[in-house]
């Protein structure tokens, strides 16, 4: 095991390795498989020590979520009241206990994991059916059945993945840098297959914040690679525009009345907003989603559970603004959870996790458990 956690270059290398079992949702089961994780963290790893008023919180959010929602599927209580208050104490446990590189490691790997079916998936369709294609629905692989999702389930996943082209700007082993730069080259060609406008502007926002962060370093090391690498991707993006606009269905999309309006997001968020002075407890799954978790979850569960997410997202983005200013940590791992936690608070802003993804929702708990780790450890060794 030693040998393996030096190859991999991580700490705690069976708890990675069943945390990528859990996230790669395997027939859809990754509630259950969230349970190996959590027996391992909490018989061998003693994660009680960790607990702290945000445990408590994800597990009072469950809770009153369960109580007010009353149309969900038995898997979502139990991911909301016990899997996501324990997933966020594995997290914690992972910030405090993995160094920097061992924590872009971990990241990393887990961010595969959740990518891994929905990706070659897209592919396998792709080989199938070409390119372009009319349909954002695809075959799910692993699934055991012919059951398609909607791209929104598939993108959620590539989401988390895309954003380690982040790492292509931080200092790393090259083969490492090469392995990092092949997948997110895949993540985007997958993205505009499935034409999903958030993924390519998440994607866009990803370099720019990564050039943001990493600024000075880049400047003083890394500027002809930034320069070159900037200018082959224009180059690729103008030549797939001149020699095949045509396939590039996204590029519709974008052109949609639409854009302006997020898809109607905004249409829709003001249509809940608008029924929860008449609804305050919620019981409103009758209406579409407003692609928004904070205004879904007042939609199904009202006012109470809301608040009490509303404290967890406050606990969220304090933690990313403690880390963006430790500006004298210029570290890969500093800037993967910097462009990890930005891309994921973006996600949360335009889809319906809790309902429609509650495997991201528990990555959620898990980020923000690693981030108030960091913290805590970084705070340490002061």
């Amino acid at each position: 095991m030693a040998d393996i956690s030096r190859f991999i270059g991580v700490k705690s290398v069976l708890l990675l390795l069943l945390l990528s079992v859990t996230f790669l949702n395997w027939h859809g089961y990754w509630y259950v498989f969230a349970l190996l994780p959590i027996v391992y963290a909490l018989f061998f790893k003693e994660v009680y020590r960790v607990v702290d008023k945000a445990f408590v919180l994800f597990f009072l959010f469950g809770t009153f979520y369960s109580v007010f929602a009353t149309e969900l599927s038995l898997n979502i209580y139990f991911t909301l009241m016990f899997v996501c208050p324990i997933i966020y104490l594995v997290g914690k446990y992972i910030g405090l206990s993995e160094k920097d590189e061992s924590l872009t490691n971990v990241l990393f790997v887990i961010a595969l994991s959740t990518a891994t079916i929905y990706m070659l998936s897209v592919v396998g369709d792709i080989i199938k059916n070409g390119f372009y294609s009319d349909s954002r629905n695809i075959e799910i692989e692993g699934v055991g059945s012919d059951e398609e999702i909607s791209a929104t389930g598939i993108y959620s996943h590539l989401m988390v993945l895309t954003t380690f082209i982040a790492s292509l700007f931080t200092r790393m082993p090259l083969k490492k840098k090469m392995l990092l730069a092949t997948f997110a080259i895949m993540a985007f060609v997958t993205s505009i297959r499935i034409q999903s406008r958030t993924a390519v502007v998440i994607l866009i926002m990803v370099v720019v914040l990564a050039l943001f962060v990493n600024f000075r370093t880049i400047v003083k090391r890394n500027l002809f690679m930034v320069i070159v690498s900037l200018g082959s991707l224009l180059f690729a993006v103008n030549y797939a525009l001149t020699n095949y606009e045509e396939e590039l269905g996204v590029l519709d999309r974008f052109q949609d009345d639409d854009v302006e309006t997020g898809g109607y997001r905004t249409e829709l968020a003001f249509n809940v907003i608008n029924k929860l002075s008449e609804n305050p407890w919620g019981g409103l799954e009758h209406m579409q989603y407003a692609h928004n978790m904070w205004i879904d979850c007042a939609r199904v569960a009202g006012l109470v559970p809301l608040f009490i997410l509303l404290i967890i997202t406050l606990l969220y983005v304090r933690s990313l603004w403690r880390i963006y200013k430790q500006k004298e940590d210029n570290s890969s791992g500093r800037t993967m959870v910097l462009i990890i936690g930005v891309s994921l608070f973006v996600y949360m802003n335009v889809e319906p996790i809790l309902e429609g993804c509650p495997l991201l929702f528990a990555f959620f708990a898990l980020f923000l458990g690693v981030m108030r780790g960091r913290t805590n450890a970084l705070m340490s060794y002061r």
